[in-house]
């Protein structure tokens, strides 16, 4: 990324693209800004309202960057109206090749090398694990989680699925994932299948249930201090059916203008890009520019990564699906060659692509047929071959 901002919806941000565009680095970046200490409170499973970037993202201190000024931060308050805070990350290298994405803040009037005080919370595809693969399920009862916030949760639960089937109990399941995650969700039990044999769609359900539910109790007990939090979700469409991701979609974008929460989600799903499409443009947009929900399109551009704010569903489909959009299909790209050789040479290369390339002999050489394309930003639309 250069210079690229990366605008965050009131409510919901969705960032899409293509794989390795950067879409959970962002996420890993967005998450790394802040923590909540944990006397203040802890989530529903978990320790910590915090996100390391290193938990997420591999770290290769030979080649990432080092800077000075990694990726600046703009806080603006809860109205929209005005600039609370700006702060920016400083990347660098520590003794044993130990690379450190640092906070750079004024606080008090001195620079400190401090995360803010706001809670935060990332879900990773490591929630995509099955229950009945994991070698070890702790299932449990949190006494904090209400029985009323229990019902809730589950009555949203079948809604998303679209389950009538009786559900007979509820209960919190943690599962190790790995040496340093642990997934936190809540599983089910039906009189035909027990809190094992959980499909993975339902338990990650279930862990996105529970971090909301998790802001919703941290802003009960902070009450007036109560400022608003940030929930990270990796593919939020994975495992769910499209139904599911569009109900998914609506439950988010209600329970954040509820709790005043951000959630910023990735995905690939197009039947859920044309649905949040939709929803944006109704959403509209006030004068700061930003809407309920904003859509960050990513896609690879020469050495870097390009992102267009709330682009329409076709471009993305079209560039998701790798096909031409309906105004270019039977448009033939223009081939310029030096001479009749040339033309006959290089017909016989592209004889798989005649359909899209008209090749044409200019008769010029190699230092003037460049030049044209120096000069003249049409030639930049079509294909020079030079022998």
């Amino acid at each position: 990324f250069k210079d690229v901002p990366i605008i965050m919806g009131k409510n919901l941000t969705v960032l899409a693209g293509h794989n390795a565009t950067g879409k959970s680095t962002i996420l890993a970046l967005l998450g790394h800004c802040a923590e909540l200490d944990a006397e203040i409170g802890t989530p529903f499973g978990s320790t910590q309202f915090r996100t390391e970037y290193s938990q997420i993202i591999h770290i290769d201190a030979q080649k990432d960057i080092k800077s000075e000024k990694l990726m600046t931060f703009t806080i603006v308050d809860a109205n929209w109206s005005a600039t609370e805070e700006e702060f920016y990350y400083r990347s660098t290298v520590q003794a044993n090749d130990r690379y450190r994405i640092l906070p750079v803040r004024v606080v008090d009037g001195k620079k400190v090398a401090a995360k803010m005080q706001w809670p935060v919370l990332y879900l990773g595809l490591s929630r995509l694990y099955p229950l009945g693969e994991s070698r070890k399920l702790a299932i449990h009862e949190d006494v904090r989680l209400s029985k009323e916030a229990l019902r809730n949760m589950l009555n949203t639960y079948k809604r998303i699925l679209n389950q009538d089937e009786h559900i007979i109990d509820a209960k919190s399941v943690d599962t190790d994932v790995t040496s340093y995650s642990k997934t936190s969700s809540f599983g089910v039990s039906t009189a035909r299948y027990d809190v094992a044999v959980n499909s993975a769609g339902q338990s990650d359900l279930g862990q996105i249930l529970l971090a909301v539910e998790s802001f919703r109790y941290l802003k009960e007990k902070m009450v007036a201090e109560w400022k608003g939090g940030l929930l990270l979700i990796d593919e939020l469409d994975a495992t769910l059916h499209p139904c599911a991701q569009v109900n998914l979609f609506q439950y988010l974008l209600e329970s954040s203008k509820e709790l005043g929460i951000q959630i910023c989600f990735t995905t690939h799903s197009l039947y859920l890009l044309e649905y949040t499409i939709k929803k944006a443009e109704r959403s509209g947009r006030e004068s700061s520019g930003n809407g309920d929900i904003e859509v960050n399109y990513l896609a690879p551009e020469g050495d870097f990564i390009k992102v267009s704010h709330n682009p329409s569903y076709d471009e993305m489909k079209y560039d998701l699906m790798m096909l031409l959009p309906p105004e270019n299909v039977g448009v033939k790209i223009k081939a310029y060659v030096e001479d009749n050789e040339a033309s006959i040479f290089a017909s016989e290369l592209l004889r798989k692509y005649e359909d899209r390339i008209e090749i044409i002999s200019v008769e010029l050489g190699c230092e003037n047929l460049l030049k044209l394309f120096e000069k003249d930003s049409n030639f930049r639309e079509s294909l020079i071959i030079l022998d």
